[in-house]
């Protein structure tokens, strides 16, 4: 089964996220990524989503003091580690997907990261992982949504292989 991932996945993991309620946000979302890893599930990121990790990363660095070189170095981590994970996909959006997340930009009121990865989640017509509410209210009549565990539970089931 292929999912397409939001950026906020990998910051659940890379944060190590937990909600105020005491539930561990980085857990579901290193479970999905371990299907992902194993091929029980063929995952996909946009270059939108490396784009968007890198000014979250650039951001973070310059708003809690962190040199530039510092920085960086996170950001070439980060990075990398997304670049060696098997079974996830780089998709690169074509101009018709521009030109639909362009329209999503403003009937939904995305942000153009968003905007960008619907367009192209909908062209696959594959589910996306997401943590961000928002995102998933404004959007959810052209593809579906889930939370890795929402996911996890409905499709994986437990020690179950995805086919």
């Amino acid at each position: 089964m292929k999912v397409f991932l939001d950026t906020n996945i990998f910051f659940n993991i890379w944060r190590r996220e937990v909600h105020n309620n005491g539930t561990k946000l980085w857990k579901g979302s290193k479970d999905l990524l371990d299907k992902i890893v194993s091929g029980e599930l063929e995952g996909y990121i946009s270059v939108i989503t490396l784009m968007e990790i890198a000014v979250v990363i650039r951001k973070t660095g310059l708003e809690t003091g962190k040199s530039e070189k510092e920085t960086e170095k996170e950001l070439k981590k980060r990075l990398d580690e997304i670049q060696m994970m098997p079974n996830l996909g780089l998709l690169l959006p074509t101009s018709i997907d521009f030109g639909i997340a362009w329209s999503y930009l403003y009937e939904k009121k995305l942000t153009p990261f968003d905007s960008l990865i619907l367009s192209s989640a909908s062209a696959m017509e594959i589910p996306i992982i997401t943590r961000d509410r928002k995102f998933k209210n404004r959007s959810s009549e052209v593809v579906e949504f889930y939370e890795p565990e929402e996911f996890l539970d409905k499709f994986c089931g437990k020690d179950e292989t995805i086919r």
